[in-house]
């Protein structure tokens, strides 16, 4: 892979990342109402870290629709 795709693929990585952060929303939650989700991938497996948000404030399925985009 050529150096010059492989800044746009990690610029495009960080740009998701950024907008999955700024979905999540976690004022005002209750222990009941608070979810995790995973985000990116770490070489040996599993996520490279949890987001953690509210189900009753954060659009979940954009969320997730998101991650999902960032994933691929």
């Amino acid at each position: 892979m050529p150096p010059a795709q492989a800044e746009s693929d990690s610029a495009k990585v960080a740009r998701l990342e950024r907008e999955s952060r700024a979905l999540v929303h976690a004022d005002g939650c209750t222990a009941s109402q608070c979810r995790t989700a995973p985000l990116g991938s770490r070489p040996c497996g599993g996520p490279r870290e949890y987001l953690v948000y509210c189900a009753a404030t954060t659009d979940s399925a954009a969320l997730f629709a998101k991650l999902a985009e960032l994933a691929h």
